[in-house]
């Protein structure tokens, strides 16, 4: 119980990057709001480190919570260490909020400084019974990749992906990453949308493109395929090339880092 107490503790009073906290975009008519994190709409999820991907952080439900920045209730997804230990929060909408074909969906974001080893995300899964790849999995934004790291752009660059097959040694990856040319980690909010169609699936920044992909001919991404939302960040693993804790430097000992969701939104456009 005292461990608990004082991990709360940590978690209310620790934050090592707010000097500045902006105001978000302001969130339209509709959007899911985060004066909580719903348990009828997420589940904050406990994983072991080295559950997926090699990363080295555990998933605790107490990294993944709602708190007031200035004037708005924010999600927050906290990376913290402890000397080689890392901890962080993961949330997921399976069985309880999806989305299928001809639909958009805005998340407002705002990312920590990513340099080296933290790699946020906000990406889907398919909502269905099947063991991934074939499942199917959609990556809308993540950041923080080994290509990143070796050219000095984990502010501004962006990975898309979609990863899918019968099993995860016939697993396809379309992978596409590119330099926005924007700060995103410039302590503002950013909104990163995704918008599925029975034929494509685009990645916009601000109202901006930066990855489409053709799915057209894609029974794993057909139109009434149901997916799932979650939000993450994780510290080293293979998509970041970092494998020790003596590789992220984006957290010191008793560091912590904070991804901000303040609103998300799910809407039907027209076919």
């Amino acid at each position: 119980m005292l461990a608990l107490l004082a991990t709360l503790s940590l978690l209310a009073c620790s934050n090592n990057n707010e000097p500045k906290i902006p105001t978000g975009p302001k969130a339209e008519a509709g959007a899911i709001l985060f004066n909580k994190i719903d348990p009828e709409k997420w589940t904050r999820e406990a994983h072991n480190a080295g559950f997926v991907n090699n990363e080295l952080q555990a998933y605790s439900e107490h990294f993944a919570y709602v708190d007031k920045i200035g004037e708005e209730d924010v999600m927050i997804i906290r990376a913290q260490r402890t000397g080689s230990n890392f901890v962080s929060g993961r949330v997921s909408s399976e069985g309880k909020l999806t989305f299928d074909a001809w639909t958009k969906i805005d998340a407002s974001i705002r990312l920590p400084k990513l340099s080296n080893g933290l790699w946020p995300a906000f990406w889907a899964m398919g909502e269905d019974s099947s063991i991934w790849p074939a499942n199917g999995e959609i990556d809308i934004m993540e950041m923080g990749s080994k290509e990143a790291i070796a050219e000095g752009k984990t502010h501004c660059m962006v990975n898309s992906a979609l990863h899918y097959g019968t099993d995860k040694e016939n697993v396809k990856h379309e992978q596409k990453q590119v330099d926005t040319g924007i700060d995103l980690c410039d302590g503002n909010y950013h909104v990163y949308t995704l918008v599925r169609t029975d034929k494509k699936i685009s990645i916009s920044i601000d109202g901006k493109e930066i990855n489409s992909f053709d799915i057209s001919n894609n029974d794993y991404f057909a139109p009434g395929k149901q997916f799932h939302i979650l939000f993450n960040m994780a510290v080293g693993g293979d998509f970041t090339g970092i494998h020790k804790a003596d590789g992220i430097t984006a957290l010191g000992d008793g560091e912590s880092a904070d991804m901000y969701v303040n609103w998300i939104k799910i809407s039907t456009i027209n076919q």
